[in-house]
């Protein structure tokens, strides 16, 4: 699987941090709390970077470089991909955000292993996020997307006490996206193989 990350600030990955080592100190082999920290706006069964990378550079290349914000956090309850209780740091929507998303998708999407994107189509109950796996190989593609930084996901009910800490409020954060990371993802392991920069980046 493949995975086009927005990265967090240092302050944003502190805060993360922070609560998912709370999170641990209940439940050690919660899912995602050993992910790195990532906002998602692309994840699935795509061709190796190599065939793509140059096409997504173009085409970032002409997206001017925006600032997201948080500042709540929530429980995705029920979360579809483990059944349990999935705790984030949201993200504001903004039109930025959601360009930035649909470039990167559409850029891609011919990319997409089509079997696969069938096959998991049909897992989805959300008509939308089927649809969305169809036609781009991943399934939040589009308005029904939430953006957002996960903590981990719990097998509790999302209106668990145990789960309060990590639902605390946090005073506002800014996070300048500059660049989409793209990763390997297999299980667990998430290996990083490229940055991408959008028009206005810092220049190393």
């Amino acid at each position: 699987m493949i995975g086009l990350f927005i990265d967090p600030t240092p302050a944003l990955e502190l805060l993360v941090r922070e609560r998912k080592a709370s999170a641990a100190t209940r439940w050690p082999d919660a899912t995602y709390l050993s992910h790195p920290i990532h906002a998602t706006l692309v994840a699935g069964a795509f061709a190796e970077p190599e065939e793509w990378t140059s096409a997504l550079t173009t085409r970032l290349a002409t997206v001017p470089a925006f600032a997201i914000a948080c500042c709540t956090s929530s429980v995705f309850a029920g979360d579809p991909a483990t059944g349990g209780s999935t705790v984030v740091i949201d993200i504001v929507p903004s039109d930025e955000l959601s360009a930035l998303q649909l470039v990167v998708a559409q850029t891609i999407a011919p990319y997409r292993d089509r079997a696969t994107a069938e096959s998991l189509a049909f897992q989805y109950q959300d008509s939308r996020a089927s649809h969305s796996m169809r036609v781009f190989g991943s399934p939040w593609i589009g308005a029904h997307w939430r953006p957002h930084f996960t903590i981990g996901s719990f097998a509790t009910g999302a209106d668990a006490p145990e789960l309060r800490a990590l639902l605390a409020p946090f005073s506002p954060v800014s996070v300048p996206v500059h660049a989409v990371s793209v990763w390997r993802i297999t299980g667990d392991q998430h290996e990083p193989l490229a940055t991408i920069a959008l028009d206005g980046a810092p220049r190393a």
